[in-house]
């Protein structure tokens, strides 16, 4: 068993989850979040298929999609200023509220956690996010240069390819979680 299918584990079984405790474990076939001292387990068979069915043409797909999106890059953030844990938690929680998408994307960019032509996708992405968020009429929307509604194939392929490049990502990210550290506190 690995390390973070321990963590899983003992995540799951324990009953005394520390409320400070903020965390986002990503497995090929789960997805774990850790917030106030809960914990939610979404198990997922393929997470690519799950997040392809779901997104549909209509205005509570696509923003529920880009919250699921924003909430991903939230906790690589987490991930990159080490604030899983203790009271630094809650405070970047406050700071991510205030800060928008875009800009949490060029701090990735800085940060060498995305590259340049993976955040220029995203940011397309982004401006139909934007447009769904702002206009009134759906039917007006574009996504590269054509209404939406005619491409959205296109739109739904690029949305989930970048969907699960970014969970790559945070797959990758996640292996600097002190799990030893966790597991040892959920012991205690």
């Amino acid at each position: 068993m690995s390390k973070l299918d321990k963590l899983f584990k003992a995540l799951v079984e324990t009953k005394n989850i520390p409320h400070d405790l903020k965390l986002l474990l990503i497995t090929d076939t789960q997805i774990l979040v850790v917030y106030e001292g809960r914990v939610i387990t979404i198990i997922l068979s393929n997470q690519k298929d799950s997040i392809y069915k779901s997104l549909k043409f209509s205005r509570d797909a696509i923003l529920s999609f880009f919250s699921k999106i924003e909430f991903l890059i939230n906790e690589l953030i987490r991930l990159k200023l080490s604030t899983y844990e203790g009271p630094e938690g809650s405070m970047l929680d406050d700071l991510l509220t205030r800060i928008n998408l875009k800009l949490k994307l060029d701090l990735l960019k800085r940060w060498d956690i995305i590259k340049g032509n993976y955040k220029r996708k995203l940011d397309k992405l982004i401006q139909v996010r934007n447009s769904f968020a702002h206009v009134w009429d759906e039917k007006v929307i574009k996504y590269k240069n054509q209404l939406l509604r005619n491409n959205f194939i296109s739109f739904k392929e690029d949305a989930v390819e970048t969907w699960s490049q970014l969970v790559e990502v945070y797959k990758s990210e996640q292996r600097k979680i002190n799990i030893d550290k966790i597991i040892k506190r959920l012991n205690s």
